[in-house]
């Protein structure tokens, strides 16, 4: 799998931050941020994520997600607080099968409401922008056809997915691609599930996340979000997946977990 400072790389890109600022902001040197981007050196504590999240100006959850660092981040957190630790004890004791767990959550959700910090990215794949089975023979291919069912001029979303591609690349990793347009377009986002894994420098893509974004909305946070669903798995879900529904579906439940 490939390693997370690429999605890590990506985001820091989309955010405008520079490698050597963010390396100041964290107070370490720029050779070790450019080491953690191209996996030469290991994954970044979960304190060194949250601390990323915070120049990047990202909830810690993504970073901490996209890092693969939720496990340790949790375990500190049930370490640090005995009422956590209790209830999670609780909970496990009573053997509850994933329908229960799934209820317990409802309740949670609805007793304890959070505030929605993260763009959901389901509710902007409207059935006619899910493409399932695509056959792209290279990355022009694949931009042409997500250009195509996307609201907006063909030809100037595909120049600004292009355009994208040169400046910041569009691979997230765990086999997802994340082209991005913006200009004077309606918001949007088209999946195209690959019938055959495509390279794209340095990662096997499978999945690709077209997002279409007027000039005047934030980039990172819809990016962050289709790195958040990579990590989570989002390749595996859709392997194999007929018809338009249960895609959108997987999404929807890859986004409510």
């Amino acid at each position: 799998m490939i390693h997370v400072g690429l999605a890590l790389r990506r985001l820091r890109l989309e955010s405008g931050v520079g490698l050597r600022d963010l390396a100041r902001r964290l107070g370490v040197s720029s050779a070790y941020v450019s080491r953690i981007e191209h996996g030469h050196d290991a994954d970044p504590t979960p304190e060194r994520l949250r601390a990323m999240a915070e120049v990047l100006e990202l909830p810690p959850s993504v970073l901490l997600e996209v890092g693969r660092r939720i496990g340790p981040w949790v375990a500190e957190h049930v370490e640090r607080s005995p009422e956590a630790a209790a209830l999670f004890l609780a909970l496990v004791r009573r053997g509850l099968d994933p329908a229960e767990w799934t209820e317990v959550r409802r309740f949670v959700e609805a007793r304890f409401p959070i505030a929605q910090t993260s763009p959901q990215l389901a509710p902007m794949l409207v059935p006619n922008r899910v493409m399932l089975g695509v056959e792209g023979a290279s990355l022009d291919d694949i931009h042409e056809m997500a250009a195509g069912r996307l609201d907006g001029d063909t030809q100037a979303l595909l120049r600004a997915f292009r355009d994208h591609e040169r400046a910041v690349g569009a691979v997230v990793g765990h086999g997802v691609l994340v082209p991005v347009a913006r200009g004077p377009w309606p918001l949007g986002a088209a999946l195209l599930v690959l019938e055959d894994p495509l390279f794209v420098r340095p990662d096997e893509v499978s999945v690709v996340l077209a997002l279409a974004l007027p000039s005047d909305v934030a980039t990172l946070p819809y990016v962050a979000q289709a790195a958040r669903l990579a990590a989570r798995g989002l390749t595996r879900a859709l392997a194999g997946t007929h018809g338009h529904e249960p895609a959108l579906e997987a999404i929807e439940r890859l986004e409510s977990g």
